[in-house]
Formats: structure tokens, sequence, C-alpha cells
């Protein structure tokens, strides 16, 4: 009502952005996932429409809910956290990198936004690679014998879902059968992925990846390899076990 017959006034503008705060805060008083839609939906336009973003996106992402995500994304394609949304689908529907399921995730989600990289990943699953030696290097040849990724690494690992882990120096990295770092990271050291995860060491600390890249936990002292599907962590003088 102030709104409506005091225009000019010079609390004009501070009444817009209170009157819009408290539409937000009514609407989304449950903070439940459907009260953050139903604010978006008919209030596109409102100041506080990030706020909304950020804690819709929160709850499906502590909940890893892959629903949700594929709402959102689909939903909400300007969202700021739209391309991490889609990230995070990726991670959670696609584990083993096979090739059925990166073939399902594309036919599911046309719209990824980084659908070239699926593409270039079911190329590169038609290969099989195996490493060799020369001159005290590690390369890796395909079934035929012939040559793909020449010797130059002091150490290597046999291709885990569709990635290897590399020694150059003091230098630890994955490499994808082109032999590029997909993360553009580099590691004191790491594990093989397993089932869409891998243990890495940055600094004095461990902490587990997904196939994008992204950190996906806590720091911790030390992680064994998976073994019986677990992983026996440590932190300070504790000792505990991830599935």
């Amino acid at each position: 009502v102030f709104m409506l017959t005091h225009p000019r006034s010079s609390f004009y503008a501070e009444a817009g952005v209170l009157r819009e705060r408290q539409l937000y805060d009514e609407i989304t008083a449950d903070k439940t996932a459907a009260g953050y839609i139903r604010f978006l939906q008919s209030h596109p336009n409102n100041s506080m429409v990030n706020n909304a973003y950020e804690k819709l996106f929160a709850i499906y992402k502590q909940n890893n809910d892959e629903e949700g995500l594929s709402g959102f994304v689909k939903l909400f394609p300007n969202a700021p956290q739209n391309l991490e949304a889609w990230k995070l689908l990726f991670s959670l529907s696609v584990k083993a990198y096979s090739f059925a399921e990166l073939k399902r995730f594309v036919e599911n989600h046309p719209a990824f936004p980084l659908k070239n990289s699926i593409l270039q990943e079911l190329e590169l699953n038609k290969k099989t690679l195996y490493p060799y030696q020369q001159n005290d290097f590690t390369g890796f040849v395909d079934e035929s014998g012939k040559m793909h990724i020449e010797a130059m690494y002091d150490a290597a690992s046999e291709f885990s879902e569709g990635l290897s882990v590399v020694v150059k120096g003091d230098s630890v990295f994955f490499i994808n059968k082109d032999n590029q770092n997909p993360f553009n990271k580099v590691f004191v050291e790491a594990s093989v992925f397993k089932q869409g995860i891998a243990p890495v060491k940055t600094s004095q600390k461990w902490h587990f990846i997904n196939r994008l890249g992204q950190t996906i936990s806590g720091d911790y002292d030390e992680i064994n390899e998976l073994s019986n599907n677990t992983y026996v962590v440590k932190q300070g003088d504790k000792y505990g076990a991830l599935d």
C-alpha cells in the first residue's frame, strides 16, 4: 500500500526491497525444495532469486538427489549453480564410466553442457591400452603392440575407468587414452578411479575426487586403496572405514 500511495517517496526503493524480502520469507518459510521452486517460478525477477537458487541447490546437493538435480538444470538454466549442478548430476549418474553408462547419460540428458567431453570419452572407451616399459620409462600400446603413448613416464598404472595414474618427476596426475591430463591438476600421490571416485593427496592431506576432478570429501591423513568396496581412512589417531 505504501508503494502504491507514495511512489515519489525517498523510501520507495527501500520499501521495494523489504517487500521482495518479505515475499521470499513467506513463500519459502518451510525451507523445502518445493517452497524455493514455487518462489522462483512465481517471482523470477525478485532480488532474492539467487538466495533461492543457492538454498535449492544446497538441498539437492546435500541429499545427492539425482531427480531433483535433473529438474534443477532443466527448470533454471540461468542459475549461477547450473554448471555445478550438471557436474554433480553427472557424477551421481555415471559410476564406472563405462561405454553403456556414458551413452545412456548423453541420451537422457542431451542438453548436458559438457557433452563434447563425453562424446570424446565414448570414442576413447573403444581403445584398449596396456602399459609397456622402454629404457626405464613407461608408455602404452594397444592389443596389436602399436604404440599409442610413448614411454615418457617414470611409472604408470593400468587404465581404470578411462584414466591412468602416471608419475613424472615429482608430479603425479591422471591421463586419458589420448595422453591428456583431463583435470589440469597435479598431486603428490593418487590412486586409480573405482566406482567414479579416486583418493588423491595434495600437500600433506588426502581427499576424494569424482570423475570430473571435483573434491567430494573432507581431508584425511591417510586413505588406503579400495578393498572389498571399502576405503580405510585415518584422521588424527583414529581409523575408520568408508564405502
